[in-house]
């Protein structure tokens, strides 16, 4: 019986094959983006998940005055005090990091960057070891991970293997490979390639760092807590170390100390100067579920509607099954069972399809790797088993009571024509409408929004700009090499720089203390920078009273304390102890992308022993061509020491290559709505036109236009279609504002053009499927139609 059933559910799916085809694959990109959905929110909810005994650790984060936020910073001495002083602290370790040159056995030597933390680290933190051992105790060892083990020392054992950190320097230090990691997963705060003890750590001016340095503050500190409950009590308690800080140093004052759990490490929230990976925002890890539900829906609806389009030539086959004693609740099972078939080879090519999709969309994204390793993933695997049975009732169940519900002598007597216009049919027609207008208008709101961030002004030069990373005491001899290259327009130096780094300190006028961003320039970095002044003028060496003394302050913070540009000029603010009198002010900047908050930026005229990066100008069509010069000229005077530049495009590229990356999965998530809608819009207007058959015919034959003939076909669906738009815009509207501002703090939003495009598109739609009904109509012979038994 139950062979006969599903050769007879087969010979159903095949004589139906199109529709067949059209649920399958609609089903299988539904089933593909939950999957999607499903496996990215694990991931995001997944960091730092592999360490033991998270409960029991704890960050410590310092919150200054005047700053609005807490920082990923802490005092460095705080925690091995702590340990001393507290017995409810069972253990401590700290973490810190640094950047520069290091050589293994390969010619070339590379920056690199390096962790230092104590031995008790791995007492923390579950990173699997390789191969040695992870003995941080030895001061002469390193441990690194095996993807830095292949870059420093090719196909050779690392294990014994000789690195050298400070390559080229005075300061340089032969370290011993004694252990190698296990490469670190993505989902994880801490990302480590070296490591190595921290009394190892070097300070730029080549001194040691010392264990009782309170002016130092350090990436990381944390703390093993037997008892969770006192981490807030010995967060005022460590409250008394503020004085060793204030003495130490006067740019950073304390006036808070929070511990967070080691769950919340990879939280970026509430958070500044966090030197950990953070997990992906909310945005990224929604976003995804808001459009795998609605596609999903999409799908399921699709399949209810075609297959009650398809209902008619069911219904002799359901007739004869109850002359035979099938009851409605077999026929309902039997529906069912053909809805689980389909479902069934849907998710067998959506596996296919996640194959493709999940790589393609970990691609587009920096920090995400999603997989769907079936097998070897029992969550993934039992969340893939309810599909089906989620997506069977869902899809099956309406269709499966509507075929069934007639009985054989209604059937029989021919007095049935199921058609498109009952009330339900209608109403998951208007839901799809409702679908498509969300899914487009966030197609062509995200479109865009990406021309418009592509071509908004982020207050200086991004375009014709190179600069080169240096070290102590390297600017002026690459400052008189380059100026023999006659393409460069212009050379700067500074401490920090416009996108790429910068101090979050406070500042401070007329008793008002505000958070900024602030920035050690050359004399001529506004020019090169091409930074617009609305007020005031830029620096000049010769001043000396510029030196240190002098600030150009963005609008935005003279807006902060409630000046105009023009009466800024003058005033004083007081920030690491000293005094600045404003002598400029410039237009707003974005020191990141868009995905981050405008803040407030105080540019200061450092020296030039201070100068950490050059910054070059150039005509946009020779930037490659300079950049190779400039290579070549630091290769000739620094031969030991990496090349390490940049162009200033980096970050809007990057911000503009995921702005896209979002735009392209809109763009196709709209597409896959609209084919979904208009196959079930297709098929209920087909079977209105079976209903409606003779009807149409004998209008036809009395002299009836294919106008009138539209509006009979079209007329119950009028309605349906301006609720569904009405309720469709709205929610397009409001859901792809929603996403529009958790994702970026600065966009376009939605405007009535989108709005309109969305409408016009969905009309389209409409007016295309109309279109061919109608002319299939026009196409009819009525003679023949009403010889015929129909």
């Amino acid at each position: 019986m139950l062979f006969n059933n599903i050769k007879l559910i087969f010979r159903n799916l095949w004589s139906g094959k199109f529709y067949s085809v059209i649920n399958i694959l609609g089903l299988s990109v539904g089933i593909t983006c939950i999957v999607w959905a499903y496996q990215n929110i694990r991931f995001c909810y997944s960091f730092d998940n592999f360490h033991p005994d998270q409960e029991h650790i704890f960050r410590v984060i310092t919150k200054i005055d005047g700053g609005e936020l807490y920082n990923g910073y802490c005092p460095l001495p705080l925690g091995t005090f702590a340990k001393k002083e507290y017995s409810s602290i069972v253990e401590t370790v700290r973490l810190e990091n640094s950047y520069f040159a290091i050589k293994g056995t390969q010619e070339e030597s590379f920056n690199a960057r390096v962790q230092y933390t104590d031995p008790a680290f791995f007492d923390f933190f579950n990173f699997p070891l390789i191969s040695g051992n992870h003995d941080l105790t030895d001061r002469s060892a390193v441990l690194i991970t095996q993807s830095e083990a292949k870059k420093f020392f090719g196909n050779k054992d690392p294990i014994g293997q000789t690195l050298l950190l400070h390559a080229g320097d005075s300061i340089q230090q032969p370290m011993i490979v004694k252990g190698v990691l296990k490469d670190i997963p993505m989902n994880s705060s801490i990302q480590i390639g070296i490591l190595t003890n921290m009394l190892n750590y070097i300070k730029g001016d080549g001194k040691p760092l010392l264990n009782d340095d309170w002016s130092w503050m350090a990436d990381g500190v944390f703390l093993k807590i037997p008892n969770p409950s006192d981490a807030g009590r010995l967060a005022k308690d460590f409250e008394k170390y503020f004085p060793l800080v204030y003495n130490a140093r006067k740019d950073i004052k304390p006036i808070q100390f929070a511990l967070r759990p080691l769950s919340m490490l990879s939280d970026r929230k509430g958070l500044n100067n966090n030197s950990m990976n953070s997990r992906p925002d909310d945005s990224a890890t929604f976003a995804p579920l808001v459009l795998a539900i609605l596609i999903l829906l999409s799908s399921c609806l699709n399949f209810a509607n075609t297959t009650v389009s398809r209902s008619n030539t069911r219904l002799k086959e359901m007739g004869v099954r109850k002359v035979l004693g099938s009851t409605k609740s077999q026929l309902i099972v039997q529906q069912l069972m053909e809805c689980s078939i389909i479902v069934l080879i849907a998710l067998l090519l959506s596996i296919l399809m996640s194959a493709w999709w999940l790589p393609k969309y970990n691609s587009m994204f920096e920090g995400i790797e999603i997989n769907a390793h079936y097998l070897q993933d029992m969550p993934l695997l039992r969340f893939v088993l309810i599909i089906p049975f989620l997506v069977t009732l869902i899809a099956g169940i309406y269709p499966a009571y509507y075929i069934s519900r007639y009985n054989a002598t209604q059937i029989f007597r021919g007095g049935i024509k199921l058609g498109g216009t009952n009330l339900f049919s209608r109403v998951l027609l208007g839901f799809q409408i409702v679908i498509a207008f969300i899914t487009v208008t966030a197609g062509f709101g995200f479109a865009r929004n990406s021309k418009f961030q592509r071509d908004y002004s982020v207050g200086y030069n991004q375009n014709n700009t190179l600069g080169v990373v240096l070290k102590s005491n390297q600017y002026v001899a690459m400052r008189d090499a380059l100026s023999t290259i006659p393409d460069i327009k212009g050379i700067a130096g500074s401490r920090g720089h416009l996108g790429f780094d910068w101090r979050n300190l406070p500042i401070e006028s007329e008793g008002i203390k505000k958070e900024i961003k602030y920035i050690e320039v050359g004399e001529h970095y506004v020019d090169v920078m091409v930074i617009k002044l609305v007020n005031g003028r830029s620096f000049k060496e010769q001043n000396e009273s510029d030196i240190k003394r002098s600030l150009i302050i963005s609008e935005n913070l003279c807006a902060a304390y409630g000046w105009k540009p023009d009466q800024a000029l003058g005033k004083h603010l007081i920030m690491d102890t000293i005094n600045y009198a404003v002598i400029g002010v410039c237009k707003d900047m974005y020191m990141g992308s868009f995905f981050n908050e405008l803040s407030p930026i105080a540019l200061a005229l450092g020296p030039t022993s201070a100068y950490r990066n050059l910054i070059v100008q150039v005509d946009q069509s020779k930037l490659i061509k300079v950049y190779d010069q400039i290579k070549a000229k630091w290769t000739s005077l620094f031969p030991l020491k990496p090349f390490d530049g940049f162009y200033q495009d980096q970050i809007a590229a990057e911000a503009q290559r995921v702005n896209n990356s979002i735009a392209t999965i809109f763009f196709w998530f709209a597409i896959i709505s609209i084919l979904l809608t208009s196959t079930g819009m297709f098929s209920l207007i087909s079977l209105t036109i079976l209903k409606k058959t003779r009807e149409i015919a004998i209008r036809r034959v009395v002299g009836a236009s294919l106008g009138d003939i539209t509006i009979i076909l079209n007329k119950s669906y009028l309605f349906v279609f301006i609720i569904a738009a009405f309720l469709g815009i709205y929610s397009g509207w409001s859901l792809t504002k929603l996403l529009m501002d958790l994702i970026f703090k600065v966009n376009i939003g939605v405007n009535m053009t989108t709005i309109l495009l969305a409408f016009i598109g969905i009309c389209l739609l409409i007016m295309v499927v109309l279109g061919i009904k109608v002319y299939q109509v026009g196409r009819m012979k009525p003679a023949s139609v009403l010889k015929s038994n129909q």
